[in-house]
């Protein structure tokens, strides 16, 4: 099954997609496998070994691609494997996208005959108007990027700010969210269930079952490392918060 998921409204599509990959879990089983593709942060060599693979569609599995079509490097690369995907119940693939551009509304019109489902999330009111909740629900998808794509949680970075968002806050939250990823990736390598004890949110913890699996657990320590260290500098004067989120993302550019 292939299904197109895209549009400015970035918030909306991602709690879409996460809606997908659950059901399809919980439909098929915890031990599902997911594999995420983001062509703008993955390296060129990993996209065509999963490209050539065989055996892609030898189970139940859900495969995401995220800016296939934006990006347009892999496009023709990906594109059989979409071709693969019409009809083939036990995969689930879903192409991700924010904003297309001329040339990939054209790469669009490509892959639409082949999709099951096209859902197009259209942009809300600009970031400067949103209310208190919606800043929230920027602030967690904030959370994704940051965690998973420091590039792009780089350049969002100012304009979660120009919402009205709190930078400490916006700080505290980073650090506890990294904390609780890394508890639901030590129980996710041991595999064991996450205790109640931790209360972690189920949706949460669905969520983050799913990104670990593409972070690396010594990236996640020396990440929540760094934000002990710049939160000693906040605290002593020496930085703000904005300055060391962006000192945070820039070592882990570095370092991926």
């Amino acid at each position: 099954m292939l299904h197109l998921l895209y549009g400015p409204d970035t918030y909306r599509s991602r709690e879409k997609l996460q809606e997908m990959t659950s059901e399809y879990q919980s439909r098929y089983g915890a031990d599902i496998g997911i594999q995420t593709i983001d062509v703008e942060e993955d390296d060129a060599a990993r996209i065509k070994q999963l490209t050539e693979t065989g055996s892609l569609f030898a189970k139940k599995r859900v495969l995401v691609f995220k800016r296939v079509l934006s990006s347009g490097e892999s496009f023709g690369e990906i594109l059989p494997l979409l071709q693969r995907a019409k009809g083939d119940a036990d995969t689930l693939m879903i192409l991700w996208d924010s904003d297309l551009g001329k040339e990939g509304e054209k790469r669009l019109a490509q892959v639409r005959p082949l999709a099951d489902s096209v859902q197009e999330c259209a942009l809300r009111p600009q970031p400067e108007q949103y209310d208190a909740k919606a800043r929230s629900r920027m602030v967690f998808e904030f959370g994704d990027l940051f965690m998973t794509a420091p590039r792009r949680a780089l350049a969002e970075l100012p304009r979660i700010l120009a919402s009205g968002q709190e930078e400490f806050s916006l700080y505290s939250y980073l650090v506890g969210y990294c904390r609780t990823l890394l508890i639901i990736q030590s129980y996710e390598e041991r595999r064991e269930p996450v205790l109640a004890s931790h209360k972690i949110n189920p949706f949460v913890l669905r969520k983050g079952k799913a990104l670990v699996q593409n972070i690396p657990g010594r990236e996640l320590r020396a990440m929540l490392q760094n934000f002990f260290v710049e939160d000693y500098k906040i605290k002593t004067g020496v930085s703000n918060p904005r300055d060391s989120l962006t000192r945070i993302l820039l070592t882990r550019q570095r370092s991926s």
